[in-house]
């Protein structure tokens, strides 16, 4: 019996299955799992939309207008204390093996931005590191009356901020990773004290797992597993965000805040709610890569669809968790060939990943990130592999 009390999401509604909202126009469908959100070109349209604005700021900590401001009578966030396990509690639960490769597959962080901050950026980038971001270099959608002006800009800061980052590669891909590897619960809470978040819905620690191949696909013989890279990304809430959630009158929160609160209460139940995660992904100095046929994608969203899975628990320390998980493994064809071919050059790329929750009403907007991080110099051939064993669940 796992020490982690999960609860999954079922499989996708085929009545749902690739369903977008009538009034969406900036949906453009990739394959049969994702759905790209795009603003086409308005040379190549037959009717005069509105061409996406987007307002780019100069400086990655500027505060956007849309940041939430707390009330000047704000109090101090509750906290709750927690017993972190000491090594010979965790090697009991995990046993050594996966305490190490979690450990040894947990990529380094800089302390800064140094594309930003550094005059020399390329020499003061670790391999295969990450790093906070503001969020600011995403455009998200804003209102009045997205569907029909098309306007997006700069978000504001993250709602939950990234606290550990880790890469392997694997002969098949892994799942329900709360339940293979344990969690850095030293990272995200140093002090053993976590924030009370009185949405019992809202994770205090988010992971967000992707599966990717690595495999040349065949367009005759389809499949949704197999070699490949594994990513996976853990957060915690920010402190502006927990303050607005917990507002005394929840209708005083702000419209990310309670859109993610929505979501985090239906994803694990609902197909049409979990598919509103959205990805999006920025290669920074793209044209020095020679990767032009990225350049029509760079930086636009991905709905994540029947890929996605979302499923909650309670970890061993009592953390409260929400696992979201996409396999690129089973996108179409053409996706997967774009992925694999850019491989050999991730080891040369600064990646800036973000992802949020899709706004469709106007009392849903604006969009914010609900987490982002650049991804430096990441490189395949140098990751650890997870053994087929390890794959298991160290709880059976």
């Amino acid at each position: 019996m796992s020490s982690k009390q999960s609860e999954l999401s079922p499989e996708p509604n085929n009545l749902l299955s690739d369903q977008t909202h009538s009034y969406q126009s900036d949906i453009v469908k990739l394959n049969q799992d994702s759905v790209i959100s795009d603003e086409t070109p308005i040379s190549q349209k037959e009717h005069n939309d509105k061409p996406e604005e987007v307002h780019l700021s100069t400086s990655p900590h500027c505060k956007s207008e849309f940041e939430a401001t707390p009330s000047t009578d704000e109090k101090l966030l509750e906290t709750r204390t927690i017993k972190i396990l000491d090594e010979p509690a965790l090697v009991d639960i995990w046993g050594k093996e996966r305490i190490s490769f979690a450990n040894n597959c947990s990529s380094p962080s800089q302390p800064h931005d140094p594309l930003y901050f550094d005059s020399d950026s390329s020499s003061n980038i670790s391999p295969s590191s990450w790093c906070k971001t503001s969020g600011e270099q995403f455009s998200v959608r804003t209102g009045p009356d997205y569907a029909k002006n098309k306007k997006k800009s700069p978000s504001a800061s993250p709602l939950y901020e990234i606290i550990d980052v880790r890469y392997f590669n694997s002969p098949k891909r892994t799942t329900n990773i709360a339940d293979v590897l344990p969690f850095p619960t030293i990272k995200a809470f140093p002090d053993s004290k976590v924030p009370v978040i009185k949405d019992p819905n809202v994770p205090e620690l988010l992971v967000v797992h992707f599966n990717f191949p690595s495999e040349h696909p065949s367009v005759f013989r389809p499949k949704d597993d197999g070699e490949g890279g594994e990513l996976i990304l853990y957060l915690k809430p920010t402190e502006s965000f927990l303050n607005d959630l917990n507002r005394v009158d929840g209708n005083d929160s702000s419209a990310s805040t309670k859109l993610f609160a929505e979501w985090c209460k239906h994803c694990t139940v609902s197909f049409e709610w979990r598919s509103r995660f959205k990805c999006m992904g920025i290669v920074r100095d793209l044209e020095k890569h020679n990767v032009s046929f990225l350049k029509p994608y760079n930086g636009k969203p991905v709905l994540i669809k029947e890929s996605g899975k979302a499923r909650r628990g309670v970890s061993e320390d009592g953390i409260r968790y929400l696992e979201m998980s996409a396999n690129v493994h089973g996108w179409s064809f053409i996706a997967k060939k774009g992925f694999v071919s850019i491989l050999p050059k991730l080891k040369g790329m600064n990646l800036d990943m973000g992802f949020t929750i899709e706004a469709i009403s106007d009392e849903e907007l604006p969009e914010r990130m609900l987490g982002c991080m650049l991804l430096n110099n990441i490189n395949p051939k140098n990751m650890h592999t997870i053994s087929t064993e390890m794959q298991k669940s160290s709880h059976e």
